[in-house]
């Protein structure tokens, strides 16, 4: 028999350059996930997925050193089995597109709902 406890929950890294913006994604997904790291622009997400391996990576578009766009296509060429969500204030189908073309499988703008990109 198994307990809410046996379920492996996904861990999760949060990348936003805005630290008011991770802590609200934080509080939000934490009774059902768990966030293993932050990282504060594109570069220090791709340091540390290397390092924690996670399930999911929820980037940012626009974040210093490395937009979220190459963190993206560099997570998922190195780790395809990793899913990636966007988060951006960017509602245009241009960054959207973009997202899915560089390995995205869904996309939430900031104060709307989730679009998911359909299987492959």
């Amino acid at each position: 028999m198994t307990t809410d406890t046996d379920v492996k929950r996904p861990r999760v890294v949060i990348a936003d350059d805005d630290v008011l913006i991770r802590f609200t994604i934080r509080r939000i997904i934490e009774s059902d996930f768990d966030v293993v790291a932050e990282a504060a622009n594109g570069r220090e997400a791709v340091e540390v997925v290397e390092t924690v391996q996670p399930d999911v990576v929820l980037l940012d578009i626009s974040m210093p050193k490395m937009n979220g766009l190459e963190a993206a296509a560099f997570i998922k060429e190195r780790h395809p089995r990793i899913t990636i969500l966007m988060v951006s204030s960017y509602s245009s189908p241009v960054y959207t597109n973009e997202a899915r073309r560089r390995g995205a499988s869904g996309y939430v703008v900031k104060g709307a709902g989730l679009l998911a990109f359909p299987t492959r």
